[in-house]
């Protein structure tokens, strides 16, 4: 039989109260954890992730580390102005990696095949890169002198801190 309490005799009494809310509030907090981390997994890969992806291919090394947010803004804006297949471009050079592994792999094997390959992706890369230079100078021209000088300090100090190593980069 059960006692008044509704456990069974020789069983331990069931968790009430305190003890069992902070295990709940803990549980709770993990399963919205997990879920955050899911949904914003999802987002990402909507799309709605691609402008923050196509926003770290835009930069300009020291030169946008010194900007100030909105110019960092501006500047992605223009080049994405003259450059609205970027997207476009990024799913050519995903598509030619294939033809570049293919090429690898190939029996019998062709150097001029993949030197083609090869050409044709650093002229898209020169090409986005001399208008992203382009780009980067126009917006330093427009720059008042008192904005020069403030951009130049800014540029000055990122130099002097230490690079960090990329994330799988060999350490010499």
């Amino acid at each position: 039989m059960s006692d008044a309490a509704g456990a069974e005799p020789g069983l331990p009494k069931p968790a009430t109260g305190r003890g069992l809310r902070w295990v709940l509030g803990i549980s709770l907090a993990l399963n919205l954890a997990v879920a955050g981390v899911i949904v914003g997994a999802w987002v990402r890969h909507q799309g709605m992730g691609a402008r923050a992806e196509i926003g770290r291919e835009l930069r300009f090394g020291l030169f946008t580390d010194a900007m100030e947010p909105g110019q960092r803004a501006a500047l992605a804006a223009a080049f994405l102005a003259q450059a609205p297949d970027m997207r476009q471009g990024r799913r050519q050079m995903r598509l030619e990696m294939a033809e570049v592994l293919a090429a690898l792999r190939a029996q019998p094997y062709d150097p001029a095949r993949l030197a083609g390959l090869m050409d044709a992706q650093g002229k898209r890369t020169s090409d986005r890169m001399a208008l992203g230079q382009t780009l980067l100078r126009d917006f330093i021209n427009t720059l008042d002198p008192a904005a020069r000088l403030a951009f130049a300090d800014r540029l000055e100090t990122r130099m002097a801190r230490p690079r960090m190593p990329r994330r799988g980069a060999a350490k010499p």
